[in-house]
């Protein structure tokens, strides 16, 4: 009995420590529409590292092509690697990055796997765009990384915690008679 209730103290000790923790890189899914800076998709990481799975879609039906736009935290002193990785082969994508101020930085790079390095001068909010310049006939996905943020602790939400201590109340039987029956009121 004793073994058991230490089996069950040691697991509910590791859930809560180790449940609300995140793995490497945080990952995030594009949601349409996100074309412009008050749409744009908010990252918010507890990780170093940012992946998003995205789509681009050729021109739509008044010539527009879908600028895709993230917004995520980045902190002074930060130097950010961003890399954008298309399904295809071929073609021409943009990358944009803007600053808290919603300011073009200066950063642009075309190409096929564009990427870049900036070092972080304000600490704020920054905003990145993705576009498919060609082929503009097409639609298809991506994946966009951005690393070298600074991380930030993740606070395990409050139903997390609300869980986890019922979990280790009935796996250590608060409340039990000696019979080892749970007690109902």
């Amino acid at each position: 009995m004793l073994h058991s209730r230490l089996f069950a103290a040691m697991s509910c000790f590791v859930v809560c420590l180790l449940g609300p923790l995140s793995a490497n890189a945080t990952v995030f899914f594009e949601t349409e529409p996100n074309n412009s800076f008050a749409q744009a998709d908010s990252l918010n990481p507890h990780d170093s590292t940012i992946q998003v799975f995205g789509t681009y879609n050729g021109p739509d039906s008044n010539g527009f092509i879908d600028d895709d736009f993230f917004l995520f935290r980045a902190s002074a002193g930060d130097v950010i690697n961003v890399g954008l990785t298309p399904d295809i082969t071929f073609g021409n994508f943009s990358l944009f990055l803007y600053n808290p101020n919603q300011t073009f930085t200066g950063v642009a790079v075309f190409g096929n796997h564009p990427s870049f390095v900036f070092p972080v001068v304000v600490t704020g909010d920054s905003y990145i765009t993705v576009a498919a310049i060609a082929p503009s006939f097409r639609s298809g996905t991506y994946v966009l990384n951005i690393a070298g943020l600074t991380a930030s602790v993740a606070e395990p939400s409050t139903f997390w915690l609300l869980a986890a201590a019922l979990g280790c109340v009935l796996l250590l039987g608060v409340g039990n008679d000696r019979r080892g029956a749970v007690e109902v009121s």
